[in-house]
This record gives C-alpha cells, structure tokens and sequence, in this order.
C-alpha cells in the first residue's frame, strides 16, 4: 500500500485503536513536508527516516567509511559494488528503498548518471568515531596534524560550496537527512548564509554579476585574527545594519559564481582577480559564522527555548538560515531556481539573454551556498547523515528549455509517496 512498507521483516506496533498496522507506516503517520525558505528553497520533513532505520544506517556503514583525505570525516557508498558482498539482503532492501523514497518525493526516479547515496560520519573537533561508533576524545600526543580547507573559518572547517561543483552542473536538489540529533551548542549545523525568506526584496542583482563591477564595492577590509593567523571580516564589528551584510554577501556570491568558483577554496587558488575572490569567500563565510554563533546565544534565551523556531534559525536581515540536525529528518534543497535562470540579471545582462544553450546560462542559485559547520570539542554525539544528490536524468539534459522544463515540472511540486502522509 506504500513505499514504505516494503521494509524489512518486523513486528507491527500496536495502534492507539488496539489493532496493529506496519511499523513502516506507523512510525510514519502525520508526516508533512515544511517550506522552510523559498530561496533556494528547502523543505524538511522531520521522521522522513525512523531511529530504527537511522541505527541501522549508521551501523551497516561503519566497516565500511573511509577517512577523507586531510580531514577526520567518514565517508561510505553503501550501494557501492564493492560492498556488495559485506552487505545482508536486509541492508541492500533499506539502501534500494532510500534512494527509491528520496527519488520519490522529487519525482526523479535513481538513474546511473547521478552519484550513489553517500553516509557520512563527522566526529567532533579533537575527537574521533571508533568502530562501535562511539566519540573518542583523543590525547594531546594522538592529534593528528591539522588541516583545513584553504580559507575555511574557525567554524566552517571545510569551507562553503554550491553543490554543482566538482563538474557537476546537472545536479538539481541536494537530499540530506540526518541520523543524529545535534543541540544547538554543539554545532553541526547545515548553513546557508544567503538563503533569503519569503517577501524579502534584495538588489542581488545585476551590478554585482556584471564583469564589470568593482570588487572592491562587494567585499570589506579584512584583518589577520591574532591567534589563529585566519583572515575575518573586519565589517562585523561596524555598525552597519544587518540587512546591508545579507545583501553584500549575496552580492559576493554571485561574484564567485560568475567567475566559475563554486567552492571558497577554489577562492584562494584563483589567479584572476585573487584577491577580491579571497574577499568575496571571506565575507559569505563571516555571514555563515554569524548565523551559527547567533544559535549559540539564542539557546541560551527563555525567548528562544520556548520558540519552535530556533529549530531552524534565520538572521534578522532576512538572509541567511542555518539547520539543526535532527534524527531521521530530511532537509531538501534546490541548487538551481528556475525563476533565476530566466532574469537577465542573473546572467549580468541588463538587456536580457539572447541565447540559453550555453553554459553560461545555467547557473547555480547564489543563495544556495552551504557548508557544514564544525561539531564542538566535548560533544559526546557525532554528526552523521546521509546524503543524496539528484540530477536531471541523461535524456532531458539536451537543451536549455528542456533541462528548464524538467526543473519547473519538480520545483515546489515535492510529494510523499505514501497516500497516508500529509504534504
């Protein structure tokens, strides 16, 4: 009767009414799919996985994570065929139905030319995942030396990024959900420094994509930290309004963008214009670290304790938005917006585009720049996910206004697969 009872073999839980039903449907009951932004826009759906399900992720991964290089994150390709054989039919049937559940709600069934589902598995700073997946504090004597991206932050540890990079430019909506809960004070939260909320009005626009800009209007000064030796945007301690920093960093991120950075350490290898790249990636991140440091001083309020809003947290400007990880929810975001791939100031051209069969004229969304902020020194949770990236499928990729149509026949049409469920 639904996806989600082709789980593995269970008992049924009892229901309030006294029968008994599928604990796939039951522990599904009442789930709805929440707008949380509109640009880009991310819907999360908070059960999306069950803790059941969660656990058994988690563990079906851990013999099987890597450590990526230069970094202490894991990472697994469960569906991988060189795991197949360490792998129990019970573990391929969950793996088989999360993809075909996360294809389901975006109506972009699993194809071979988008990346398999991947888990990974973020220790907290200092700290390492054992084989039981348990959170090790490690000994001054057994850090291992410490690496960052070029240009990451104190709190973005691998830096910022548009989910197209890496040669990816077909990859249309990013599906995380999150095996683990995480408090506020412990990090780990999905950032999105220029995420803008519904009615607000921002002059993003054609100044800063235009080639001919100044740098130099998008970027503040910047000031070496004395102790960490990093560079930080010397304009948070100005006074200037808040809204003027969301607009600023949605300016420099378009810049990035424009100039085919998609990552903010592409920023600090760029030889063209270097240094106004290295601002532009600065200041987008300094927008990143304030969103999370305001959770830290939220948390800390009656107000915000009390606020079902501070599940996901957003700057007063109206730009900027940070998730909280949530065991079994899933956060769902577009790295294109279809309405911005048709305004000529999203292509620097005051004029409007004569042609779209270019690659210059299908564009990451500005807004949707995010990067995963550290886990804190102490927490004794580690930070996993799982996480899916969907692309157009190879045979509506051939021109711009099919690549367009398929876009717009998904955008905002999200839908759970199961009849019971709410959307």
């Amino acid at each position: 009767e639904g996806d989600f009872r082709r789980m593995s073999k269970r008992k049924a839980l009892e229901t309030p009414e006294g029968g008994t039903e599928p604990p796939a449907k039951a522990q599904r009951r009442g789930l709805e799919l929440r707008v949380v932004c509109d640009r880009p826009r991310i819907v999360t759906c908070p059960g999306f996985m069950s803790d059941e399900e969660c656990d058994r992720m988690i563990k079906m991964c851990l013999p099987l994570t890597m450590q990526l290089p230069g970094c202490h994150k894991l990472r697994c390709e469960p569906g991988a065929s060189k795991h197949g054989n360490k792998l129990t039919e019970q573990d391929k049937c969950l793996v088989a139905e999360l993809e075909k559940r996360i294809g389901d709600v975006v109506d972009t069934p699993p194809h071979d030319q988008e990346t398999r589902m991947n888990v990974n598995g973020t220790p907290p700073d200092g700290s390492r995942i054992d084989e039981n997946g348990n959170v090790v504090i490690l000994k001054p004597e057994e850090m291992p030396p410490a690496f960052e991206f070029p240009g990451a932050s104190d709190v973005m540890q691998l830096g910022l990024h548009v989910d197209t990079h890496n040669g990816k430019p077909m990859r249309f909506v990013t599906a995380i959900v999150y095996l683990t809960t995480l408090k506020h004070e412990a990090g780990g939260h999905t950032v999105f420094p220029c995420a803008e909320r519904k009615g607000t009005s921002t002059a993003s626009a054609s100044s800063s994509s235009s080639s001919s800009c100044q740098p130099s209007l998008l970027v503040p000064k910047t000031k070496t930290h004395p102790h960490s030796g990093r560079s930080s945007s010397a304009g948070l301690t100005e006074k200037r309004e808040p809204r003027e920093f969301g607009v600023r960093s949605l300016n420099a991120a378009q810049w990035l963008l424009d100039r085919d950075i998609q990552h903010t350490a592409s920023a600090f290898g760029h030889d063209e214009e270097s240094e106004a790249a290295k601002g532009s990636a600065r200041f987008i991140e300094s927008q990143a670290m304030a969103l999370v440091r305001q959770s830290d001083r939220l948390v800390h309020s009656k107000g915000a304790v009390a606020n079902p809003e501070t599940k996901n947290l957003r700057q007063s400007s109206g730009i900027g938005m940070c998730i909280r990880p949530e065991k079994g929810m899933l956060c769902l975001f577009y790295s294109v917006d279809p309405d911005a791939l048709l305004s000529p100031a999203f292509h620097g051209d005051p004029n409007g585009c004569e042609t779209r069969d270019s690659k210059e004229s299908w564009k990451a969304d500005p807004r949707a720049w995010h990067g995963g902020a550290r886990v804190c020194y102490g927490n004794p949770v580690a930070k996993w996910t799982l996480q899916k990236f969907k692309e157009i499928p190879p045979g509506s990729r051939g021109s711009f206004e099919q690549r367009y149509s398929y876009l717009t026949a998904r955008h905002g049409k999200e839908k759970l697969a199961d009849p019971c469920l709410k959307v």
